[in-house]
């Protein structure tokens, strides 16, 4: 079954919208593809925060790389219409993936208020496993909410303005107030009253942070500052490109009340929001855009350091490069002297740990 608009989208909307799918897709999977790389690949990324930001960046992974493309596929060709078991198969996904999207921008910013305004707390209750089952929880309920659509006669219908399956809110006002208070009101609210009171707990005890001895304790709350600076504006993004499809679904009870090319702009900037996170966090983050650099570069670097061998009678020996051969490497070690390496006061020291 087709949604019925009225009208097609014009010629003049087809190549606008194809031009807007192509950008997202050079600028998405390439973007989300570096974002899940620098995790995997860097150490120091990997703590319970980024793994909360890692799965919103696999949402958007799977939306860029999966979805779009059947859109641009549809948009080239009008008459091309995929069989109504993937358009089925492709709905369900689609609704899955969008509404686990939501549901951890929620999670992150529960972290973000519970690692500043509560730290010793956080420490307590964020440990790996709870992580990793807070991660799961927001793939099942985004599951659970798509099983009735399954059952539900026309739940998932072919979208011609769109070029893909989608949920028809239009079919069960029950459903549709149940999934949206769930999976969208709640969540939102949620992330406003954490990042609310974020703000609140830092203004209050701005004076008293700044007075803190340990230098650490302060590196460590700016960075977690840092990081919560560029998760808001991920949030703020979020619900502005998600404005519009919130608007129609919440105010229009058909779809013959909406015009062809609002609707098809409301789906695709939701779909621009799971291309711009990965920016977001590299422009505002330079320990993220560092990381970006790092994780690219295809081998270490090989460049010697200079190191000084303190013996027991407290000399200092500068050590000889030694030359190996392909068959034989002789070391030569003395069984009276205890050693320990030192590095160059130039070096600079291991960055810390970093949340995205």
């Amino acid at each position: 079954m087709e949604l019925n608009f009225g009208d097609e989208l014009s010629q003049a909307a087809v190549v606008v919208f194809t031009t807007i799918v192509i950008i997202l897709l050079i600028c998405g999977i390439p973007s989300n593809t570096l974002f899940l790389w620098t995790l995997l690949k860097i150490k120091r990324l990997r703590i319970i925060h980024n793994a909360f930001v890692g799965n919103l960046a696999v949402s958007d992974f799977l939306i860029t790389t999966y979805l779009l493309p059947f859109n641009l596929v549809s948009l080239l060709n009008k008459e091309a219409k995929i069989p109504d078991f993937l358009c089925q198969i492709n709905g369900i996904f689609a609704h899955i993936v969008f509404s686990s999207s939501v549901i951890s921008v929620s999670t992150i910013a529960v972290h973000r208020y519970f690692k500043i305004c509560h730290y010793k707390l956080c420490l307590r209750i964020y440990t790996k496993t709870i992580a990793c089952a807070v991660i799961a929880s927001v793939w099942i309920i985004g599951i659970l909410f798509a099983v009735p659509l399954i059952w539900m006669e026309n739940s998932l219908i072919f979208d011609p303005t769109v070029q893909m399956c989608i949920f028809n809110r239009y079919v069960s006002q029950t459903y549709s107030i149940v999934y949206l208070f769930a999976c969208l009101f709640t969540p939102v609210s949620v992330t406003m009253i954490c990042y609310y009171k974020i703000y609140a707990y830092v203004i209050r005890h701005k004076r008293q942070l700044l007075t803190w001895n340990n230098g650490i304790g302060q590196t460590r709350f700016r960075n977690d500052v840092r990081s919560t600076k560029s998760t808001f504006v991920v949030f703020v993004v979020y619900l502005v490109l998600y404005s519009l499809f919130g608007v129609l679904a919440t105010f229009f009870d058909k779809h013959s009340q909406v015009a062809t090319e609002i609707h098809s702009t409301s789906i695709y900037m939701a779909y621009a929001n799971s291309c711009v996170n990965a920016f977001i966090y590299g422009f505002m983050n330079k320990d993220v855009l560092k990381a970006y650099k790092e994780a690219l570069r295809c081998r270490r670097s090989r460049k010697i350091k200079n190191i000084n061998i303190l013996t027991q009678d407290g000399t200092s020996t500068q050590p000889s490069i030694f030359q190996t051969k392909s068959s034989n490497i002789k070391e030569t070690e003395s069984p009276k002297c205890k050693t320990s390496v030192v590095q160059n006061p130039s070096q600079k020291p291991n960055s810390m740990i970093t949340s995205i």
